[in-house]
C-alpha cells in the first residue's frame, strides 16, 4: 500500500511538473503572440504612412503635369495665332486689292 502511495504521489509530482511546463510554454507563445500584433501594428502603421506620402507625391506629380500641360497648350495657342497673324500679314502684301475690300 504505500508503494502504491508513493507511486501516486509520483504521478502526481509529474503531472503537476508538466501542467506547469505547459503554463510556461503557454505563456511564452501569448507573449510571443503580442510581440507578432505588435510588430504586425507597426508594419500597418508604416505602411498607411507610406501610402499616404505615395498619395501626395503622386497627387503632386499630377498638379506639375497638368501645370506642364497648360504652359505647352497655352505656347500652342499663341504659336498658332503668330502662324496665322503672319499668313493674314503675308496674304495681304501679296493681294492687297482682295484684303483692302474686306478690311
Amino acid at each position: 500500500a504505500k508503494r502504491k502511495l508513493d507511486d501516486t504521489a509520483e504521478r502526481r509530482v509529474t503531472v503537476r511538473a508538466n501542467v506547469e511546463r505547459e503554463k510556461g510554454l503557454l505563456k511564452q507563445l501569448k507573449k510571443e503572440k503580442d510581440r507578432k500584433d505588435n510588430e504586425m501594428k507597426m508594419l500597418d502603421s508604416e505602411y498607411n504612412r507610406a501610402n499616404e506620402i505615395k498619395t501626395k507625391f503622386d497627387d503632386h506629380i499630377n498638379l506639375i503635369e497638368q501645370s506642364i500641360q497648360d504652359r505647352i497648350d497655352e505656347i500652342e495657342e499663341k504659336d498658332n495665332f503668330y502662324l496665322l497673324t503672319a499668313i493674314l500679314v503675308t496674304q495681304c502684301y501679296k493681294y492687297p486689292a482682295v484684303y483692302r475690300e474686306k478690311f
